[in-house]
């Protein structure tokens, strides 16, 4: 599974979706969905095998707790298979809820 699978199901979900940010000065009416890829190792010991570990965040950003939007976030990375762990916090600059998916994908890269 790949960064852009899960964008794919993400957007399915039927609100705002980018990877990393938005556009400057565009952010969208809440709710709104942010993924990236925060950090990543790669490893294999033949140069022809690598195995490529991401770990991935989702975030979700509303104005008031949006548990429907919430459970279709976890239901689609139950769809796709992956564990994840979920945490909820208050930003009070932003006066909004964000609450963060994280899970881990590995995927195998085979060189020519």
């Amino acid at each position: 599974m790949l960064l852009k699978d899960i964008q794919s199901e993400l957007k399915k979900i039927g609100i705002p979706i980018a990877y990393y940010q938005f556009p400057p000065k565009s952010n969208p009416k809440m709710p709104y969905l942010i993924y990236y890829d925060e950090n990543g190792s790669e490893r294999g010991g033949d140069f022809n095998i690598c195995i490529v570990e991401s770990d991935i965040k989702i975030e979700l950003y509303a104005n008031k707790i949006d548990k429907e939007t919430e459970e279709k976030v976890k239901q689609t990375l139950r769809n796709l298979k992956v564990e994840f762990e979920v945490e909820r916090l208050w930003i009070e600059k932003e006066e909004c809820w964000e609450t963060i998916f994280e899970f881990s994908i590995i995927d195998k890269e085979v060189s020519k």
